[in-house]
């Protein structure tokens, strides 16, 4: 875990600016079980004061470089995921004795990319097209993934997870072979953000 830590270190500081000393005393805070403590940048705007046990430390996001953290929020008493690079100051404080209830793999059994952490899942039906079939197969992309061929070569591809937007937003990078079919609330915010995209353009 120190060595993988030290790798995450440099990789981060080059891909995505988070202070390396961050980086450092969050993984000495998580394998010394030390209280992390910082300043947290709320994604709304504002800062709170965050005191947390961290158990993970993991990457995650659209890109996949972004840094997160999965610990016990003292404050709130509940679990909470936090992104590294939001924390403007930070340091160590007190041990403190480890969670007999902290499961990595319960909390994550129905994530897509980060949001939704220990929710439960909603199943999610994408229709994609035989043009892209092939290259979708090519890939097991959650543990959920199902999929089954329509006889026009196209495809149902269903998964559950805990925030379908996440899903959404992959969606999209198909530009339009892949999109949501079910359950109606997904569909419905999916032509919510085409609208808004048309619009966007339409404009220019």
């Amino acid at each position: 875990l120190l060595s993988q830590s030290q790798e995450l270190r440099g990789e981060s500081e080059i891909r995505t600016g988070i202070n390396p000393n961050l980086i450092e005393c969050v993984a000495k805070a998580m394998l010394g079980r030390k209280v992390f403590e910082g300043s947290y940048t709320k994604p709304g705007g504002g800062e709170e004061v965050r005191r947390l046990q961290v158990y993970s430390i993991f990457a995650g996001g659209q890109d996949g470089v972004a840094l997160y953290l999965d610990a016990w929020d003292l404050v709130r008493k509940d679990y909470r995921t936090f992104r590294l690079s939001r924390f403007i100051d930070w340091k160590s404080g007190q041990s403190f004795k480890p969670r007999a209830d902290y499961s990595y793999k319960d909390r994550f059994r129905h994530v897509w990319q980060v949001n939704g952490v220990g929710d439960k899942a909603t199943r999610v039906r994408l229709y994609v097209s035989r043009d892209v079939a092939a290259q979708i197969k090519e890939t097991q992309r959650h543990p959920s993934q199902k999929i089954t061929t329509r006889p026009d070569g196209s495809l149902d591809l269903t998964f559950e997870v805990s925030s379908p937007k996440e899903l959404l937003w992959w969606s999209f990078l198909w530009q339009g072979h892949v999109y949501a079919i079910e359950p109606p609330e997904v569909v419905v915010e999916a032509k919510l953000i085409a609208r808004r995209l048309a619009a966007a353009y339409l404009d220019q």
